[in-house]
């Protein structure tokens, strides 16, 4: 599974309109392949500081969301809606439900991960 995050600042008065681009784009990922979980989260502190989190089962299914046109969208969004967009990506290995041992897991596994 690779999950990836894009946190948000939002420019004033802008809020609304992120929202409504995030609705939109929710609905088109969750009905992807390998789109596991799409989230997006408000900073209770700072209304304006946004969190996106999607979920997808393989290296192909996120290669085929980065290259879509909901994903450009998005990323045209956070250029003009927000005064910052950080993007993170992170391998999950191990199983923190089946009681699975993380210390027996090859540490290697997410160096196939770079995107080309």
């Amino acid at each position: 599974m690779i999950l990836l995050i894009s946190e948000m600042k939002v420019l004033p008065g802008k809020r609304k309109e992120v929202i409504q681009t995030l609705q939109h784009i929710a609905n088109i990922c969750r009905s992807a392949k390998g789109c596991v979980a799409f989230g997006v989260y408000q900073d209770i502190e700072d209304e304006n500081f946004i969190l996106k989190s999607t979920l997808w089962k393989t290296k192909r299914d996120v290669k085929t969301h980065l290259n879509s046109e909901h994903h450009k969208a998005f990323l045209g969004m956070g250029k003009t809606l927000c005064s910052s967009v950080k993007h993170h990506m992170f391998c999950l290995v191990g199983d923190i439900n089946g009681g699975g041992n993380a210390d027996g897991i090859n540490r290697d596994i997410c160096k196939d991960l770079i995107l080309d």
